[in-house]
């Protein structure tokens, strides 16, 4: 956080902005928008304030605080036997549940104590209870966070103006319009006492009958309050709060209902901005400038719906998710190493294999079984038994019998009787079913590598077993 402050007010007709930048040892306004909800779209209204905000300055790094409508806020005065914070924030749902319209499973509830006012008995407190519908903070929290914002605070819209209102007129009521809704709080001895939320409708035709509708409601409020806190209202000016077109009309019905002086709300210290006469922004200013406060204030981006209870939420995807991970690694990695062991086992039985045929071959031998040892002893062999030079050929008789055997057709009727290798040539001697195979056996040996000048020395027919008898000469290649 750099110090600023961005104040986002939610209005059923306009979404407002204001950015306070720290000067002079206080607060300025450093710039301020102001985008009209078109046609109940309020996302695109939220979309474009935030586009032209940046398009004017960096708000990246800014402290931001938001308000939420009042026409969707429950407000209730709650006397508890304890005044114990963290004790009636246990059970504070319960004990205003059946003063809702909903359960307590459906609402996040926030609250704060109003000094001075009789808690019904013993050392008990009285608290001014808030209440919101889950599903309807979830939807404005996933709005901003579409529009690329993350508001550190969420208060009531209403409850807001008038705290920063007591902290100048102690003793006053604020009247605020947005639409058809009117929101009365009630300030007394600096504190918030009492806040109700009612109707106006705008189909009404006759104004006289709309302006008895706001009198009675009026009335009402603090008669209410009255009789709840004990206190007597009566406050020297009320101020009102409306940024709708008929701003001047309401604010003298206002007046001639309670029959006091009548002032918009105007936050000391900024003429400019602030009222009717201003851009409009006037509750956004003093949102913002309750988060410069640095007192307690009704939050209800905390809990489940602050910036770390988000994720929270998904923790439990995040763990299984995890898990799984975790659970394939392992089963890859015991598959791996199981699969190394079988390989090794495999490796170890053709090597005792190969040393079983090294011994059987070269029993005299004592040198480590190898390839290299293998055509060494061979050679030793060859030499020891007498064999001419030209016998140093650079292939075996065991490539000749596989050349043999691979070129001769298997499905050839043929049986070799005698093979007889020289240093020059080889003599195969055998028979087969025709005269026709014994050419094929000389056409096929002549595809080998090793043979050349390949001839059929005899080809004779024994009529003892009508088989026909052959001799094949076939010379080494070089």
């Amino acid at each position: 956080m750099d110090g600023r402050i961005l104040a986002v007010d939610i209005g059923k007709a306009a979404v407002c902005a204001v950015l306070l930048a720290p000067r002079n040892g206080g607060l300025g306004v450093e710039t301020s928008v102001r985008a009209s909800v078109r046609d109940g779209s309020l996302l695109n209204a939220l979309g474009e304030a935030v586009d032209l905000l940046k398009q004017r300055t960096d708000i990246s790094g800014a402290f931001c605080i938001a308000s939420f409508p009042d026409a969707q806020v429950f407000y209730r005065l709650v006397s508890m036997p304890f005044s114990d914070s963290r004790k009636i924030g246990k059970v504070i749902a319960y004990e205003t549940e059946p003063l809702l319209p909903f359960s307590a499973d459906e609402l996040f509830f926030d609250f704060t104590v109003v000094d001075g006012l009789p808690a019904g008995k013993g050392s008990g407190a009285t608290v001014l209870v808030c209440a919101v519908e889950k599903r309807k903070l979830l939807e404005l929290i996933e709005q901003f966070s579409s529009v690329g914002l993350e508001p550190d605070v969420i208060v009531p819209r209403g409850w807001a103006m008038a705290r920063v209102l007591a902290g100048h007129d102690p003793e006053t009521l604020l009247v605020a319009k947005d639409g058809e809704e009117v929101t009365v709080l009630i300030v007394s001895g600096g504190q918030v006492r009492f806040a109700r939320v009612f109707r106006v409708p705008a189909s009404f035709e006759n104004g006289d009958e709309k302006h008895l509708h706001l009198c009675a409601g009026l009335r009402q409020t603090v008669l209410s309050c009255e009789e709840d806190t004990g206190l007597e209202i009566d406050p020297a000016v009320v101020h009102v709060a409306c940024e709708d077109a008929d701003a001047e009309s309401f604010k003298q019905a206002v007046a001639e209902c309670f029959g006091k002086e009548t002032r918009n709300l105007n936050v000391p210290g900024y003429p400019t901005v602030a009222g009717s006469g201003g851009n409009g922004v006037g509750p956004a200013l003093a949102i913002g400038l309750l988060a410069r406060a640095g007192k307690p204030v009704l939050n209800f981006r905390k809990g489940e719906f602050s910036l770390t209870g988000r994720w929270m939420k998904y923790w439990s995807i995040f763990g299984k998710s995890f898990a799984i991970a975790c659970v394939v690694a392992i089963l890859g990695l015991a598959d791996f190493f199981c699969h190394m062991h079988m390989l090794k086992k495999e490796i170890s039985l053709v090597d005792a294999q190969r040393r079983a045929v090294f011994s059987a071959c070269f029993p005299d031998s004592h040198a480590e079984p190898s390839s290299d040892m293998m055509r060494y002893e061979i050679d030793r062999l060859k030499k020891a038994g007498g064999f001419s030079a030209g016998m140093d050929r650079g292939f075996y008789l065991i490539d000749v019998l596989n050349d043999i055997s691979r070129l001769i057709p298997s499905d050839l009727d043929v049986n070799i009787t005698r093979f007889v290798a020289g240093a020059d040539d080889v003599v195969i001697s055998g028979d087969t079913d025709s005269f026709r195979s014994v050419d094929t056996i000389k056409n096929n040996l002549g595809k080998s590598g090793l043979f050349r000048d390949i001839v059929i020395s005899s080809a004779t027919m024994d009529r003892s077993d009508n088989r026909v008898h052959f001799k094949l000469q076939a010379g080494f290649k070089s």
